[in-house]
């Protein structure tokens, strides 16, 4: 969270793009939770976003957690040190997980579009992603 809030007030500069990706990845699924917290149940948001990852054959997106009432990306950082996974390779790997939780939060009756939300903050911080 301080990397993502350095980054966001353009403090630093140099930092890998891999590591920019996981961040923007945290922040888009960390929104997602809270925005669907909002509709539903954490429990039922948590679950929502869960599911989605487990269906994943992905050691990458196996090791995100939800901890302490937010999903957790550490354990990304580790595995990055020791492979050269690309960004677009990491987005990839996200991607089916990411469309099965938008589908579900467009099942949500809201006035506002929930993914655009979690978009729109995630390209604020970091800039155009996808």
């Amino acid at each position: 969270m301080f990397l993502s809030l350095l980054l966001s007030k353009e403090l630093i500069s140099h930092v890998p793009e891999r590591i920019k990706t996981i961040l923007a990845l945290d922040c888009i699924f960390n929104s997602l939770f809270q925005n669907l917290s909002e509709h539903l149940e954490k429990t039922s948001a948590r679950d929502v976003i869960l599911i989605s990852l487990k269906k994943s054959d992905s050691l990458l997106v196996k090791l995100v957690k939800f901890e302490n009432d937010h999903f957790c990306f550490k354990l990304i950082y580790s595995y990055l040190k020791t492979t050269e996974i690309e960004s677009h390779d990491i987005y990839d790997v996200f991607m089916d997980p990411l469309l099965e939780i938008f589908d579900e939060a467009s099942e949500i009756e809201s006035e506002v579009d929930i993914s655009f939300l979690v978009f729109e903050e995630a390209n604020q911080k970091f800039g155009v992603i996808f």
